[in-house]
């Protein structure tokens, strides 16, 4: 029960700041939940780096205090506004009781996931020598804490930021020793927070009950499973992703600068998981900053892109302070620009045949069968055929793909994977298939909840813009 109550203290923060930022609108409790665990998590995550900022280490009475004391400031300012506006500090009645019950069926549904997790309790490979070796250093450390930076720890990549571990420190505050349990739940939460988002974020968008259908082939999806139980902050990477997209699309679609805040609040807390989340947070906010100023009306473009800036500050406040004074330099990186012995064409080929095969497995392994293609490999079809299906979804729905409601996405989605292919040409430290072997697929796996939304979400769409239900 220990383990379960910095996860409680977390969503308890994180609710009573929903609730106060979008005070004045209605969501269903599913929703709200939703939102309240991944901000509850990020606010933890930085409540316990400001420890180390303190101290110097970590000092756990400091940590828990300072979560109480937010958590009663929080939870005051929500109930006076209640009572400023006359409403029920909680309420909670039949019906949204009764949006409760995909949160059941997704229980259910998982009960599988939490299984296999608990046999693998340490973990991928980068698990254990980067993530939770990066968190035990914050635990066990002491003043020493810094020693993770060290350039020895080059496999370990030092340069990496510290938004997962964190949090496993924070879970591991009201445990005796770092337990293997928190680690595991905490990847558990993340996933299904993506599952969980990606269901209400859909119905809240769509209005439809079918968007269950790709909540269910996330949640059911092995490999899905394989990443989630492998505790990478690519899992992390993705709910923040969607979260922040989400909550952008439903600021511009219902004109509400709560959830810009939150968004803004979400792409700070998404820049502080991973290297790529930082290039993935300044380009959602910049795309968001240009469809706010140019597809938004007069009166209401400031406010959002206000909204949305102070959020990202907030939420990104840690990444700067960690990119400025702590994070060492990245030395696992040689420019094929400037490097004289770099074979630029091949890789360019390797690269983009990775592509073909990672997406197109069920295709390949066709050709392949039918001797089309003279090659004796077939590929993994890990996808179940996800990436042919979206390219078909969208042929076919093109014009609401790309929605002014949801551009968001398709623009971050193709800025963000030109960069990634860049990076993958540029960088020849690495041997590129190896590189590509062990890292594609979770680079995939990361906006894999953002293409499903986008996708299944361009089905459903309304032509006229009906969002902003109690959905």
């Amino acid at each position: 029960i220990f383990a379960a109550i910095p996860y409680l203290i977390s969503f308890l923060c994180g609710l009573a700041l929903v609730r106060l930022v979008l005070k004045e609108h209605s969501l269903s409790l599913f929703l709200s939940s939703v939102l309240a665990a991944g901000v509850g998590l990020g606010i933890s995550s930085h409540l316990t780096f400001l420890s180390f900022l303190v101290f110097n280490q970590l000092n756990r009475l400091f940590v828990i205090i300072i979560h109480i004391v937010i958590l009663t400031v929080l939870v005051l300012l929500d109930f006076i506004n209640r009572k400023k506006q006359n409403t029920p500090l909680i309420n909670i009645d039949k019906q949204h009781l009764l949006s409760l019950w995909p949160l059941g069926f997704f229980l259910l549904l998982s009960i599988p996931l939490w299984y296999q997790s608990n046999f693998y309790a340490h973990g991928g490979w980068d698990a254990w020598s980067t993530w939770n070796l990066k968190a035990r250093f914050l635990y066990y450390g002491g003043e020493h804490w810094r020693d993770m930076f060290n350039p020895i720890l080059w496999r370990s990549s030092p340069h990496y930021p510290l938004f997962l571990p964190l949090i496993n420190v924070w879970g591991w505050c009201f445990q005796k020793s770092a337990a293997l349990l928190i680690p595991t739940l905490t990847s558990f939460i993340f996933s299904l927070l993506s599952v969980g988002l990606l269901f209400t974020g859909l119905k809240r968008l769509t209005r439809s009950y079918y968007s269950l259908l790709p909540a269910i082939f996330l949640l059911t999806l092995p490999l899905f499973h394989k990443l989630s139980y492998s505790q990478y902050s690519d899992n992390v990477l993705g709910f923040y992703l969607l979260a922040g997209l989400v909550c952008l699309v439903f600021s511009g679609t219902e004109k509400n600068k709560g959830f810009a805040f939150l968004g803004g609040l979400f792409l700070g807390f998404l820049s502080f998981a991973k290297n790529e989340g930082l290039i993935a947070a300044v380009l959602i906010g910049g795309w968001a900053l240009i469809h706010f100023l140019f597809f938004t009306e007069k009166n209401t473009r400031w406010t959002l892109c206000r909204h949305l800036c102070i959020g990202a500050i907030i939420g990104g406040l840690p990444t700067l302070i960690f990119t400025l004074f702590y994070a060492p330099d990245n030395i696992t990186f040689i420019n094929a620009l400037s490097s004289p012995n770099a074979a630029l064409l091949p890789r360019v080929k390797m690269i983009f045949s990775f592509y073909l095969v990672e997406m197109t497995a069920p295709i390949w392994n066709l050709l392949v069968h039918t001797h089309i293609l003279k090659f004796d490999i077939l590929a993994d079809p890990k996808w179940r055929g996800w990436w042919i299906a979206l390219i078909v979804i969208l042929i076919l729905n093109w014009k609401r793909a790309f929605d002014k409601r949801t551009i968001i996405i398709p623009s971050f989605l193709a800025s963000y994977m030109a960069i990634v292919t860049f990076y993958y040409f540029l960088n020849v430290y690495f041997e590129i298939g190896w590189w590509l072997q062990v890292t594609l697929h979770r680079i995939l796996f990361a906006i894999l909840p953002v293409t499903l939304f986008w996708g299944f979400g361009s089905v459903w769409l309304d032509k006229k813009d009906k969002t902003g239900d109690n959905s």
